[in-house]
């Protein structure tokens, strides 16, 4: 089986909203929604109303790693997500497409314990409906007002399987 890696430098799910590394003190941000409208944000204050804070991938075809198998569909068979483990019971999913993101099928746990440290935790759609596909767009998504989610890395385990074909 083989797989891909995305990191990104510290994303930070804080608060409900998407925030990047910021500086100590500062507290304006951006929040944008699926209309294309972004809105400015000052404080942290979510007015105990919770919001889905997510981070979608552009499409992937695992070419840039694996060129062999560019044309060929592949199968998911899991996400493992690399987290720092800041609060007990964070909520959250990972999502998955296959059709551009159309249609997508959600796995979700509650993660961490507040230990402080990083870990690891693997999200497995074999159980799901069959995610197979040419390309596939990934979400990971929090929603909560009382958590905070931190994660640094993400693994997609894939079997590749024959050569893309339309019909």
């Amino acid at each position: 089986m083989a797989h891909t890696t995305t990191y990104v430098p510290y994303v930070y799910f804080r608060d409900n909203y998407t925030v990047f590394p910021m500086k100590a003190g500062e507290s304006d941000m951006y929040l944008g929604d699926d209309d294309g409208n972004v809105y400015y944000i000052d404080g942290y204050d979510d007015n105990d109303q919770p919001i889905a804070a997510w981070w979608r991938s552009k499409q992937l075809d695992f070419s840039d790693q694996f060129p062999q198998y560019a044309k060929l569909d592949k199968t998911v068979d899991r996400v493992e997500l690399e987290y720092v483990d800041e609060i007990a019971n964070t909520p959250v999913n990972i999502a998955l497409s296959s059709d551009g993101g159309i249609k997508w099928v959600f796995k979700s746990r509650l993660l961490g314990t507040g230990s402080g440290k990083q870990k690891t935790a693997n999200f497995y759609f074999h159980d799901k409906e069959e995610i197979t596909g040419l390309t596939f767009i990934v979400k990971i998504i929090s929603t909560s007002t009382t958590t905070k989610f931190t994660w640094t890395g993400a693994h997609l385990w894939f079997e590749p399987r024959s050569e893309y074909m339309e019909i």
